[in-house]
C-alpha cells in the first residue's frame, strides 16, 4: 500500500521538475534571442549529492582530478537519481551544448567553494560553481563585460 501523502509528494514534485526544466529551457532561447554571450543559473540545492556521505556535492570528474575534494564519489553516476537533479541537469547539459558561449551553473546549500569545469563531460562550456553553504557562509561576486567573465 503506497502512502497517499508520497502520492501527493511525487506529483508535486513532477509538475514541479518539469516547471523548473521549462524555465531554464525559456530562459535559454531568451538569451539567444537576445544575443547574450553568457548564461548563469543559480539554485540553490545539494545537485551533486551522493554516496560520499554528509558532504556530498562533488561532480564525478571533479572526483578524478581532486581526490581531496571527493575521495569517495561514485565516479559512475554524474547525478545521483536519488538527488531529484536528473531532468534538470539533463536540461542544462542540453541547452548548455546548445549555447555559444559559457554556462555557469552557480549551486548551494551545505558544502564549500569549489568550481567544476564541465563537472561531467557532457559539456565543454558549462562550468558548475559550488558556493559556500551551510557551515561555510560566504560569497561569490561575478561580473560580466561583453564575453569577459570574471
Amino acid at each position: 500500500v503506497i502512502d497517499p501523502g508520497c502520492e501527493a509528494a511525487t506529483a508535486e514534485y513532477q509538475a514541479r521538475d518539469a516547471a523548473v526544466n521549462e524555465y531554464v529551457s525559456e530562459a535559454f532561447a531568451y538569451a539567444k534571442e537576445l544575443g547574450l554571450s553568457v548564461v548563469m543559473v543559480g539554485i540553490q540545492a545539494n545537485i551533486f549529492g551522493g554516496p560520499c556521505g554528509t558532504n556530498g556535492d562533488n561532480p564525478p570528474a571533479a572526483c578524478e582530478v581532486n581526490q581531496y575534494a571527493c575521495g569517495c564519489c561514485d565516479i559512475t553516476q554524474p547525478v545521483h537519481v536519488s538527488t531529484g537533479f536528473v531532468n534538470f541537469w539533463d536540461t542544462m547539459v542540453r541547452e548548455a551544448n546548445s549555447f555559444d558561449g559559457p554556462v555557469y551553473l552557480i549551486h548551494g546549500d551545505s558544502h564549500y567553494f569549489q568550481i567544476f569545469p564541465n563537472p561531467t563531460g557532457d559539456a565543454e562550456n558549462l562550468v558548475a560553481l559550488q558556493v559556500p553553504g551551510s557551515g561555510d557562509i560566504g560569497w561569490v561576486e561575478a561580473s560580466i563585460s561583453g564575453s569577459d567573465v570574471s
